[in-house]
């Protein structure tokens, strides 16, 4: 099977994560780190730098799963954590 997950961040909690994290020092290195459940049915997406770090808490998750040789068509959502907004694809400035 092939897995293939889309992430929406939500655009003011990326800017106070960054804020959060690198404070007045925005070159230091970081990590966005994106933690997998086995089953593909939890996420804990961090931003990490030194000893401070941030967790997202809106992104918006879509997991799709389909056979290694299918077209991307026949692909089908197997996680949706927020369900309220449909499965549409998000369309953003500078995408």
């Amino acid at each position: 099977m092939l897995y293939t997950g889309h992430f929406y961040f939500d655009e003011e909690e990326v800017k106070k994560a960054f804020m959060d994290v690198y404070g007045n020092n925005p070159t230091q290195p970081g990590k966005l780190i994106i933690q997998v459940s086995k089953y593909n049915n939890w996420f804990d997406i961090y931003l990490k730098t030194g000893n401070k770090k941030y967790k997202f808490k809106k992104t918006k998750i879509h997991v799709f799963k389909q056979r290694v040789h299918d077209s991307d068509d026949k692909a089908v959502v197997i996680y949706d954590n927020h369900p309220q907004d449909g499965n549409d694809i998000f369309n953003f400035i500078g995408e």
